[in-house]
């Protein structure tokens, strides 16, 4: 699945609060997304959200590499609305990061 068994639970891992209100752990998150990025380095998916999870972990430097791998990314077959909007939002999410 290019990744996305490990970017779901990566994303509900940095998105959900830690204890003792949820079960968040931004360590598990990101090691579960750089896996995601191993299995597939140049999916929208796996960049998009190791991307986002950098921009909250306020790692700005990191995230611009990222920033350009999204935006160079191929769209998948199934998925071009989905991914041009990803896209979309990350070309704000340049200026964010200085790029």
């Amino acid at each position: 699945m290019n990744g996305s068994s490990n970017t779901s639970p990566g994303v509900l891992y940095f998105n959900i609060p830690g204890w003792p209100i949820g079960f968040g752990d931004d360590e598990k998150a990101e090691k579960l997304l750089k896996k995601a990025l191993v299995i597939n380095a140049d999916g929208i998916n796996s960049n998009y959200f190791y991307r986002n999870y950098l921009l909250n972990e306020k790692r700005y430097k990191e995230a611009k590499i990222y920033l350009f791998k999204v935006k160079n990314a191929s769209s998948r077959p199934l998925r071009p609305l989905t991914d041009a909007g990803r896209q979309k939002r990350d070309k704000r999410a340049f200026s964010f990061a200085g790029a």
